[in-house]
C-alpha cells in the first residue's frame, strides 16, 4: 500500500545530514488519500528511528514544486531546514523532525565546532 525507505548516515547512500533520512515515500495509487503513508511514516519514526536507532532527529526531502507534500510533512512535525538545487528541473526542500531536543541541540553544537 505504501513504502518508506530509511537512508542511514553511515551507509553508502546517506541523507544530507548526519541523521537517518526518509529517502523514499510512496503510496500505491489505489490507496492514496487514505493516510497509509502518514501511518507508515509515523510507525517507522517511532519504532525504528526513535526506538531502535535512538536518533535525536530524522530528515526528509521533497521538491519545492510540490508544496502540498511540504505541508503534509509539516503536519507530521517536520520543520524546514534548507532549500537546495541538486537538479536543474527542481529544488529540494529538506525538513527535520526533532525527536529529542536536548540531544539534537548537543549534536548540532558538536558538529558546528568541528567545522
Amino acid at each position: 500500500m505504501a513504502t518508506v525507505s530509511v537512508r542511514l548516515p553511515w551507509s553508502n547512500n546517506p541523507g544530507p545530514y548526519a541523521l537517518p533520512h526518509l529517502g523514499w515515500v510512496a503510496t500505491n495509487p489505489a490507496y492514496q488519500r487514505q493516510g497509509k503513508a502518514k501511518e507508515l511514516i509515523d510507525w517507522v519514526i517511532q519504532e525504528y528511528v526513535a526506538k531502535d536507532l535512538k536518533a535525536a532527529a530524522v530528515s526528509l526531502g521533497t521538491a519545492l514544486e510540490h508544496p502540498w507534500l511540504r505541508k503534509t510533512y509539516q503536519k507530521l512535525g517536520f520543520d524546514e531546514v534548507e532549500t537546495v538545487r541538486k537538479f536543474p528541473d527542481h529544488q529540494t526542500v529538506y525538513l527535520v523532525k526533532v525527536l529529542d531536543e536536548a540531544r539534537y541541540v548537543k549534536a548540532k553544537s558538536i558538529v558546528s565546532k568541528n567545522h
